[in-house]
């Protein structure tokens, strides 16, 4: 009988010797992340993966201390309404000239984000995360994401634009070009605001209105989401083969930045269905019609006026009594001027500077028109304006380039292109950065401002349950001092 010392011994003299096969071990690696004897391999901090760009917001001046219901300002538009004469015969006075003044008024709006966090949840976190604090945070990062796309986009009653009901589209048929083999299409289109095209889509259709349930279950209220009635139904008939395309137009609304087309192969609004989104006021197709999606007779209201936002950029740009440049581009593309310009921005900004004399700008665009603005300058130049700058002594070259900016054609200043991205890809926005020096002395403090009677700040609701619940709250306007000075291109194709 050998002791336990003696039995140690004589095992470790085994496996010296080489003479001890070792046996398999009792526990393996685990073959799976949530079996076997394993730490949990978390990294702490919990990432948030939804971005946060708003170059609006952070551009625009805020200004507080705002008071009443709405901001209300007054403007001289015309020195001299009637363009009076200077000369007069001698000893005789001249006629008063008219200066024409508009009012200006715009109702502040209370925007809120709501969050909440049950204590079982911030029990559970212990260790990983504070899920109070996490709460406040995400509301936090809502509020500042949603008014942004209010400054951009958010129209009102009273001083909006109503979409309405959108002219009959129209139809041009090709034999060619397509696979269309049905004798008949039909066809009905909705209008889009800034917020109706960021809820629409194919899988859903386009979106109407939403019933909001407050937090405090108090009454629900109803938001309208940004879509105009829909058209009366257009036609395009007698199509023989099988080869057919129809391309689809729609008279450009302003105010819009989308439309939603339905079609069918039979008359009436129950057997057309949705078929594109498009961000021009044209679709071609090239296919049969859809059977299934949204049908277009879903849709039985103009819902495009949102009551509880103020008006945004787009709204107070496009809308007619703002005097702004609008152009519609009617699905076609920017045009290279084949002198590194591009035709459309040099016609905005000399119009806008020969009509009142303004000249700095911000140019807005999405991603993909921004790099079709690049592309239309680098390459529609007869002799390229264009450098390489080799001075680093490197004999290497870095492939690629990027526009950033456009120069004036008349001042020579350079305008920044900002990429924003959720203005869709057929609206470019010229909006005015400064009056210039020639309304120094007017009084215009800023062209465009945020007048806040409250910058956001957070609530936590006393309790009522086992739940802390946490608002973010706002309330202010968009103001608008010049709003002529601004510009729009709508309807601009990317091909």
């Amino acid at each position: 009988m050998f002791t336990l010392s003696e039995t140690i011994k004589n095992t470790l003299e085994a496996l010296r010797s080489g003479n001890l096969e070792l046996a398999k071990a009792t526990f393996d690696q685990p073959t799976a992340a949530t079996t076997g004897l394993q730490l949990w391999n978390l990294d702490a901090a919990v990432k948030t993966l939804v971005p946060r760009y708003t170059p609006l917001r952070n551009s625009i001046p805020r200004v507080g201390g705002q008071f009443a219901i709405q901001a209300n300002w007054k403007a001289v538009t015309a020195i001299d309404g009637s363009n009076t004469p200077v000369g007069v015969p001698e000893g005789t006075r001249n006629a008063a000239i008219a200066a024409t003044v508009t009012d200006y008024n715009a109702v502040f709006k209370t925007l809120s984000v709501e969050a909440s966090a049950s204590f079982q949840a911030q029990w559970a976190g212990r260790g990983l995360e504070d899920v109070q604090a996490r709460a406040r945070k995400t509301g936090a990062h809502k509020y500042i994401v949603g008014e942004e796309l209010v400054i951009l986009g958010g129209n009102t009653t009273s001083t909006g634009i109503a979409l309405g009901t959108p002219a009959t589209p129209a139809s041009t048929i090709a034999t060619t070009g397509g696979s269309i083999s049905q004798a008949s299409q039909y066809a009905y289109v909705v209008a889009l605001t800034l917020d109706g095209y960021k809820v629409s889509s194919l899988a859903n259709g386009a979106g109407t209105t939403t019933s909001v349930t407050p937090a405090d279950g108090s009454s629900a209220f109803t938001v309208k989401r940004g879509s105009s009635q829909k058209s009366a139904e257009g036609s395009a008939l007698s199509m023989t083969g099988s080869t057919n395309k129809v391309t689809w137009t729609v008279t450009d609304i302003p105010g819009a930045v989308a439309y939603v087309w339905y079609l069918g192969s039979a008359t009436g609004a129950a057997n057309a269905y949705i078929a594109a989104i498009t961000t021009v006021n044209k679709y071609v197709r090239t296919t049969n019609v859809p059977t299934t999606g949204q049908k277009a007779d879903a849709i039985t209201a103009d819902n495009s006026q949102d009551q509880y936002v103020f008006d945004g950029l787009i709204t107070q740009i496009a809308k007619s009594t703002s005097s702004a440049y609008y152009k519609t581009l009617e699905g076609t593309t920017l045009t290279a001027d084949n002198k590194g310009g591009i035709t459309e921005f040099d016609e905005l900004l000399v119009d806008r500077f020969v009509n009142y004399k303004v000249s700095t700008y911000e140019i807005l665009m999405s991603a993909k028109q921004t790099e079709k603005a690049g592309k239309a300058i680098r390459t529609g130049a007869a002799a390229t304006p264009f450098t390489i700058d080799v001075s680093d002594g490197k004999n290497s070259i870095l492939g690629g380039s990027r526009a950033i900016g456009y120069v004036h054609p008349i001042t020579g200043e350079t305008l920044p292109f900002v990429v924003h991205p959720d203005l869709p890809d057929g609206t470019i926005i010229f909006k005015l950065v400064e009056a210039g020096p020639l309304y120094e002395d007017d009084r215009i403090p800023n062209v465009w401002q945020m007048a806040m009677r409250q910058e956001p700040f957070s609530i936590e609701w006393p309790l009522k349950t086992l739940k802390y619940e946490i608002a973010v709250v706002a309330d202010g306007v968009l103001q608008g001092y010049f709003p002529a000075g601004n510009g729009m291109l709508s309807n601009v194709a990317l091909s």
